[in-house]
């Protein structure tokens, strides 16, 4: 059974956990162990039911908390024991089974186990069993599971990653010996291949941005108003001192003063709690924008602050726009980066800094570098008031802008036939039919990550960007996980036609990541290399272009190469026997002939791909029936692939 990495931590002391290393016999924790401390340094003991765990989390949007218990939990005689051992199951992760050296469990994966235990709990109430007597019995184990898959088929997943890491901590830190279980499947029908983020059909999808795009100009076109609105109403907000129907009058009557009569009745606002969904909405527009403009994650889009937004201008015409903030994926740490992206990626990002400043300013707090993207809780008249003194903070409350939360409140588009075809073609292995979610008739089930893969496969079904190219924009580690994300691509349809021309929305989207990859490419493979170059351009960098940059640091001479991109001087992309640097359309390279290259001025050959090339060749050549058509064909071009490196000098 598959699971995540495990590492186990012990202690000879008993100060970061109740047991220790020495003693074979398990004991429960103590009532007054000490589990974290709050921020003001605060003590938490184990027999609290909440239990914060900070320092552990990476971005503003990632839970700091725990909660043990769930609504309407039975506190009778058994309640006290199953939640005490299931503390403890917690306890003995959080302390001993580490993801690496030095690398306990995040905040996620431990609430993910907490759920687990939830739902355990359900079942050994209706049981009358401890926690521990049903995690040690596989029919017990079985009964669970089925719960986990009526009530949460997540919980079921995580189940199932529970019982073999619990099973690998010692006696004396678990108290029981977990069973071993093997799982049932749920019941409907599904494979591996199910499991892929969904591609959003293009008529969707464009419906999707147009409406987020119609909402948010409409929002600036009143942001004015709308602030001041929201100015009034928090600095007269008396909670249970007038009646319903007293408010509902000083709301109209402020919405007049305002001009903001019509805005407000287009947008169903009626009241206070209904302006400030409707900045949450505004906020979630922006969200669903950003990410389709530039494929950031959602833990990206809150690292934004209100300077993220950045502009590139000489002599009055823009040469790019980006979002500035942090990516966790690539190094397990904050790493600041840039995401590339069109004109569409202004006016969300300028609706969500206004929401934020709002918010500041309603509070009277002077707008600084705040995060954008923080909770519309933070209104004065919300019900459920957060501390404003948090939201200069390095840790504020982040707004939940979920689809789930605010899709509902506005026009989703329904799945038609054309929109099932499509699917189809894109997706020819996924089972269609078992999915309820997805039938003719049903509106679309939306979710962020969606537009994430959708923006991969797009793209690289419109022909502007490579595989490197749009690895750069998503942020990914491996070219394998791009690749992933952008399967299926050859079979959609090009979204660009679905703006009637307009190709900017998405065209520059891709071209400004496409650049800073041909530049990296160029300066690693070419001007950085200490290989000797061979093809025309090659030898002719060995011999000039080196020399020009040779004094130059790293970053230099990359921001050099960078600089005679974006004029069109210089055009850069890899091929098999090296790199191309014409800017032309080749009916030979890469797809037409291995040997395109050869003798053509824009090339450069570099040893090692070509080493490489022909020992895929022998490779071929082998596998191919002898005397077959197939097996000349490549023989011959292995021979041709020997014969240039025997020209060049290279010894094959």
């Amino acid at each position: 059974m598959q699971f995540a990495k495990f590492f186990l931590t012990e202690y000879l002391d008993t100060e970061h956990t109740p047991w220790s290393a020495l003693v074979e016999d398990y004991v429960y924790p103590s009532d007054h162990f000490v589990v974290a401390h709050l921020p003001d340094g605060t003590q938490v003991e184990f027999s609290e039911n909440t239990w914060p765990i900070q320092g552990r989390e990476r971005g503003i949007s990632q839970r700091k908390v725990i909660y043990l218990g769930y609504a309407r939990e039975q506190t009778d005689v058994d309640w006290g024991t199953n939640i005490k051992q299931s503390k403890s199951i917690l306890l003995a992760l959080d302390r001993h089974a580490f993801k690496s050296p030095g690398t306990p469990l995040g905040v996620d994966s431990i609430n993910r186990y907490n759920l687990v235990l939830q739902k355990t709990r359900m079942y050994c109430y209706q049981q009358e069993i401890s926690v521990f007597q049903a995690l040690s019995s596989a029919k017990h184990v079985q009964g669970i599971h089925q719960l986990c898959l009526a009530l949460a088929k997540s919980n079921a997943a995580a189940l199932k990653d529970l019982l073999p890491k619990i099973s690998m901590i010692p006696f004396r830190y678990l108290g029981f010996k977990p069973a071993t279980a093997q799982f049932k499947p749920a019941s409907t029908s599904k494979n591996t291949k199910n499991d892929q983020t969904l591609v959003i059909p293009t008529a969707i999808y464009v419906e999707l941005l147009l409406g987020y795009k119609k909402k948010i100009a409409g929002y600036l076109e009143h942001r004015g108003q709308l602030q001041d609105l929201a100015q009034l109403i928090s600095w007269n907000h008396r909670p249970g001192e007038t009646s319903s129907e007293a408010q509902g009058e000083a709301f109209n009557t402020a919405a007049a003063r305002y001009n903001l009569t019509d805005y407000l009745e287009t947008n169903n606002i009626t009241d206070k709690k209904e302006l400030l969904g409707h900045f949450g909405v505004i906020n979630y527009c922006a969200a669903m924008l950003i990410y389709a403009f530039t494929g950031m994650r959602r833990s990206e889009l809150y690292s934004l602050r209100l300077s993220a937004f950045r502009k590139d201008v000489k002599a009055g015409v823009v040469i790019s726009r980006s979002l500035y903030g942090f990516t966790t994926k690539l190094h397990k740490r904050r790493k600041y980066v840039s995401w590339y992206s069109s004109a569409d990626i202004e006016m969300p990002f300028a609706a969500a800094s206004h929401v934020c400043k709002t918010i500041l300013t309603c509070n009277e707090i002077i707008p600084d570098d705040q995060y954008v993207f923080i909770s519309t809780a933070y209104f004065p008249f919300s019900n459920t008031l957060l501390d404003p003194a948090t939201i200069s903070s390095e840790e504020p409350v982040a707004g939940n802008y979920e689809p789930s939360r605010f899709q509902r409140r506005l026009s989703t588009p329904f799945i038609n036939t054309e929109d099932m075809k499509e699917l189809k073609n894109v997706d020819p292995l996924r089972i269609w039919d078992v999915s309820n979610d997805i039938r003719i008739g049903n509106a679309w089930p939306l979710s962020i990550h969606q537009l994430r893969r959708s923006t991969a496969v797009y793209a690289i079904r419109s022909g502007i960007v490579t595989l490197p190219a749009l690895k750069l924009m998503l942020k990914h580690i491996s070219i394998v996980m791009t690749k992933y994300y952008s399967g299926g691509s050859i079979h959609a349809p090009d979204i660009l036609k679905a703006f009637s021309g307009n190709k900017d929305s998405m065209v520059a989207l891709f071209q400004e990541s496409e650049r800073h990859v041909a530049s990296w490419q160029y300066t690693n493979e070419v001007v950085m290399s200490e290989e000797t170059l061979y093809g025309a351009h090659g030898a002719w960098a060995q011999i000039h272009g080196k020399k020009a940059v040779l004094k130059l640091s790293y970053a230099e001479r990359f921001e050099e190469t960078l600089k005679r991109v974006k004029k069109g001087q210089l055009s850069y992309r890899a091929t098999p026997l090296g790199g191309c640097t014409s800017n032309s359309i080749c009916t030979k390279r890469i797809s037409v002939d291995l040997l395109g290259c050869d003798g053509c001025a824009s090339a450069v050959v570099i040893k090692p791909k070509l080493l490489k090339l022909i020992a895929l060749q022998n490779l071929t050549v082998d596998a191919c029936d002898q005397g077959s058509m197939e097996h000349t064909a490549e023989l011959q071009t292995q021979h041709e692939l020997s014969s240039l490196a025997t020209r060049l000098g290279i010894q094959a």
